[in-house]
């Protein structure tokens, strides 16, 4: 499987503007230079795992979402918040079908 760096890009600034971060703020908290961080969101660079599971982590979002893998940055949270990490596979996807669901009524209603 292959990363759509300008897709990975896009969802981490939307992200961290989302948080109302800037880019010199979390480029600062997960120890990289700012121009690095604008290359990565532009989709001119590729992270390195260390550095995309950081800003995965100060942005408490999925590296699913981030890169491609899954459109709703919510579900691999509440995933790997759950500890559903012993959880059969048929009992993952249960919970992510669930989730999803429960996703726009929460955005709508909170």
């Amino acid at each position: 499987m292959s990363i759509d760096l300008e897709v990975m890009g896009q969802r981490i600034r939307k992200a961290r503007r989302m948080r109302q971060l800037t880019a010199e703020v979390l480029a600062e908290q997960i120890g990289i230079a700012t121009e690095s961080l604008g290359h990565i969101e532009c989709g001119n660079r590729r992270p390195s795992l260390v550095t995309l599971f950081e800003i995965s982590e100060k942005l408490d979002v999925s590296l699913d979402y981030l890169t491609g893998r899954s459109d709703a940055p919510e579900v691999m949270a509440v995933l790997e918040r759950t500890g559903a990490g012993n959880l059969t596979d048929r009992q993952k996807d249960a919970l992510k079908k669930m989730v999803d669901s429960m996703i726009p009524f929460l955005k709508e209603f909170v």
